[in-house]
């Protein structure tokens, strides 16, 4: 599951400038709490991608994640589009997305998924993400969805590959 605020929808009017997010009014926490009360009376387990942005402005929503033992993933820090990053501001986003999901859940962060399943197929991303340490990612999708997704490489499975193999996916 994705953990992001209905504004960070790339090419939402209301979310186009990340200054005016904090006065939008959220709806993460409600949503969050249904997912979660859902899935433990089902007694099922999942994984979160959470955004850093919104790990940094609902704590206790995202380390209710955590705590009730589900795996928590980044989905980078402020929802934007990987195949319209150059590479060190994709490391950049990276990087403070996974240190605000660390420091709210308290545990490392091995995997990421893509906002709307951006990577394209392009290698690069794929050796930021190995090169800081990232396992897996779950940023493909076995069709396309919104312009963003696109089969994974022989052999993934619904579009989740391990990172190190992804340096030459094609």
């Amino acid at each position: 599951m994705d953990v992001e605020e209905w504004f960070h929808v790339p090419g939402h009017p209301v979310g186009a400038d990340s200054r005016l997010w904090a006065g939008l009014p959220p709806r993460l926490p409600y949503a969050l709490r249904a997912a979660l009360d859902l899935l433990a009376s089902l007694e099922v387990r999942a994984t979160f991608f959470v955004l850093g942005w919104a790990a940094s402005r609902h704590r206790a929503a995202v380390r209710r994640i955590s705590e009730e033992g589900h795996e928590v993933a980044c989905h980078g820090n402020l929802h934007r589009r990987v195949d319209g990053l150059a590479p060190s501001a994709f490391r950049r986003d990276l990087r403070e997305g996974r240190q605000a999901v660390e420091d709210v859940c308290g545990r490392r962060v091995r995997g990421f998924r893509a906002p709307m399943w951006s990577m394209g197929r392009n290698t690069w991303p794929y050796e930021v993400l190995a090169e800081e340490g990232f396992t897996y990612s779950s940023s493909r999708l076995a069709v396309p969805f919104l312009g963003g997704g696109r089969p994974g490489p022989p052999g993934s499975v619904a579009g989740v590959c391990e990172v190190p193999a992804l340096r030459s996916p094609w």
